[in-house]
């Protein structure tokens, strides 16, 4: 009889466990429990801090609990890789796929180069947080929170109400980034790489890439030369490529270097990003620089039929000279930084070619530049100079039938 009474309490006890197991289960199903990804320690402490975002909404977060992070919307995940850790990345925007770039931009991006085989991975095992692109402006409530996220950095244009009521239906905080209108050279920039390094107890490795931007803006201010060639920026890449005419006003890697496009003349007014060809004639500059990102539509509209453009370019001594120089794409899913700064080398060394250039008195090796700069963004040899080459890469270019598209 004693023995059936043990038995019976025993039998509770272990129902009671199982219900316990199942308990603990569902609740870190919701996210209050959350397995840290592999190759992660256990952290022994919490360590909360508090930040103000780029929004400036205040989040209080405990850095050490953080194992399950999401980027979303253009240009997150590209910060985060800077300084983060990327074991941590549980889910990205389907955008992040090769194919999926190649449909969307005629670019590439250095930090997807670099993790490729990762975000591939997760695509292929559907964990993503929505489709991403330029124009999507709204979080995929559902798809993130499948994920179960411990924080979501952000560079959505959301209001704070539906930051705040977003943050309430995923149960972690949304750290909201911005990238500026000088883009790689704002001071935006260096806060969200900071925000980015300090909650995710990175601070030493956002220093060291923070300080070293500052250094290479430094020293391209300091490169600025008198009576440097005048300069017309076509082709401008922005949400899409574009044609000839596509240019920018102030164009940030033109300015830091005190590089002048000839747009930048107040007599001169540009419809939703365009030029006037007429204004463009006019001015009738030194050097065109072609983004290589639309060099396939100004192709395609210079043989198209009945285009004015072969007469056109004809009037220009740029052109008739064959001062015709590709630069590498800078805007890929909003701006890849590190090609802002190597763009901007590259840009001097067609400003001012009796000193930058090739056979010039202080001359600028863009590979070598390239490669110190691709290396203090993503580590050594993550991403090569071929790796961000497109047509062949940086060139003096003939006419548009021998060009290597």
């Amino acid at each position: 009889m004693k023995i059936r009474k043990i038995a019976f309490v025993l039998s509770v006890v272990l129902v009671l466990a199982l219900m316990l197991s199942m308990l603990v289960g569902c609740l870190d199903k919701k996210g209050n429990n959350h397995e840290q990804p592999s190759g992660g320690n256990t952290p022994s402490a919490s360590n909360v801090i508090t930040v103000t975002d780029m929004f400036n909404r205040q989040h209080t977060i405990d850095t050490n609990a953080i194992n399950r992070v999401v980027c979303v919307g253009a240009g997150a995940l590209r910060l985060y890789t800077y300084v983060g850790d990327m074991s941590k990345i549980v889910a990205v925007e389907e955008i992040e796929s090769k194919a999926s770039m190649s449909a969307k931009f005629v670019s590439k991006r250095p930090y997807q180069v670099a993790y490729n085989d990762q975000f591939v991975s997760l695509i292929n095992a559907h964990k993503t947080v929505g489709a991403g692109g330029p124009q999507a402006q709204s979080l995929a409530i559902d798809a993130i929170w499948e994920q179960e996220p411990d924080i979501v950095f952000s560079c959505l244009t959301l209001s704070a109400d539906d930051l705040a009521t977003a943050e309430q239906q995923l149960g972690c905080p949304i750290i909201s980034l911005k990238y500026g209108a000088e883009k790689a050279f704002s001071q935006e920039i260096i806060q969200s790489i900071q925000l980015v390094g300090k909650i995710m107890n990175a601070e030493a490795k956002a220093t060291t890439l923070t300080n070293y931007m500052s250094s290479l803006k430094t020293d391209l201010a300091s490169k600025t030369q008198q009576n440097g060639k005048s300069v017309f920026l076509a082709c401008n890449s922005n949400w899409g490529t574009k044609g000839f005419l596509s240019t920018s006003k102030n164009y940030p890697l033109f300015t830091i270097s005190g590089i002048t496009n000839v747009m930048d003349n107040q007599a001169y007014t540009l419809t939703e990003g365009f030029a006037d060809m007429e204004d463009v004639l006019a001015t009738n500059p030194d050097v065109i620089l072609l983004d290589a990102g639309g060099l396939a539509t100004f192709k395609g509209d210079y043989n198209k039929d009945g285009s004015l453009l072969p007469g056109q370019l004809a009037g220009l001594d740029a052109w008739n000279n064959k001062e015709v120089y590709l630069m590498m794409p800078n805007n890929a899913y909003d701006a890849n930084v590190e090609m802002y700064f190597i763009n901007a080398y590259y840009a001097l060394t067609v400003a001012y070619p009796t000193v930058y250039g090739a056979n010039g008195t202080n001359p600028i090796n863009i590979e070598t530049k390239a490669t110190e700069i691709l290396n203090a963004f993503f580590g050594a040899n993550k991403v090569a100079y071929n790796d961000i080459l497109l047509y062949g890469g940086y060139q003096k270019l003939n006419l548009p039938d021998t060009w290597p598209l």
